[in-house]
């Protein structure tokens, strides 16, 4: 929450209610609070939660086998000051994520691997990149594929390390994005409308081209959450 609160909630189907699983209180001690709104974001393999709610600071707070919490989360330095967006990587050996952030008016993204040992962050599988600086989501592509999505302003980027395919689109401002598969990703913006974004691949499993298409109108989206059977909240 804004005011660094925290709850874990489960959802007991017999009773057809919500249970508390864990909830406590996670500001830093001494950490100034980050100015663009709170991140946080849940391990692809559900072994950790990354949270960023202070600058330059990323916490760590563990998972174990049946998805309890630490009791403690652990502080890594994160050198970007400005982070507008966070997101567990694919296909990668330990646990990694992309970063979007802003330094002198431009935008970069990078990547880092979490050493849960060491508590520190390494280099992680591909290294700094520049992009739009009108760049508002970084969205992790599931396997095969791996890599993220950048979605800007003009256009929407595929990246992954050495390989970056970029499909130029019709000027908006978008405001939440979702996930259907690893070739499908949904994007709505501040006109209230619905794009499917299409990554084509080879019988290799490397993407070829990025294709958008125009799905229709709805309200001006805060967060889409594709649910089954072509439904999408």
């Amino acid at each position: 929450t804004e005011k660094c609160k925290f709850a874990v909630l489960t959802y007991d189907s017999t009773q057809k209610e919500l249970i508390t699983k864990a909830a406590g209180d996670i500001k830093h001690k001494v950490g100034v609070p980050i100015e663009f709104g709170h991140l946080g974001v849940i391990d692809n393999n559900s072994k950790m939660i990354c949270l960023h709610l202070h600058n330059s600071v990323l916490q760590v707070i563990l998972l174990d086998k049946k998805g309890c919490l630490s009791s403690e989360a652990y502080d890594y330095r994160l050198d970007e000051p400005y982070v507008f967006q966070l997101c567990f990587l694919h296909n990668t050996t330990n646990p990694s994520i992309g970063v979007l952030y802003a330094h002198k008016e431009k935008k970069y993204m990078k990547s880092y691997e979490i050493d849960t040992k060491e508590k520190q962050l390494r280099e992680g599988p591909w290294k700094q990149a520049m992009v739009d600086p009108d760049a508002v989501f970084l969205i992790a592509v599931p396997p095969p594929f791996g890599g993220v999505l950048v979605a800007s302003r003009e256009s929407v980027l595929y990246y992954n390390g050495d390989k970056h395919i970029m499909a130029k689109i019709t000027p908006t401002q978008f405001t939440a994005h979702g996930v259907v598969d690893s070739t499908r990703f949904l994007l709505g913006d501040l006109s209230g409308k619905l794009y499917v974004v299409l990554l084509k691949h080879d019988a290799n499993n490397s993407v070829t081209a990025i294709h958008t298409e125009l799905l229709g109108s709805i309200s001006i989206p805060h967060t889409i959450s594709y649910l089954d059977n072509g439904y999408v909240y």
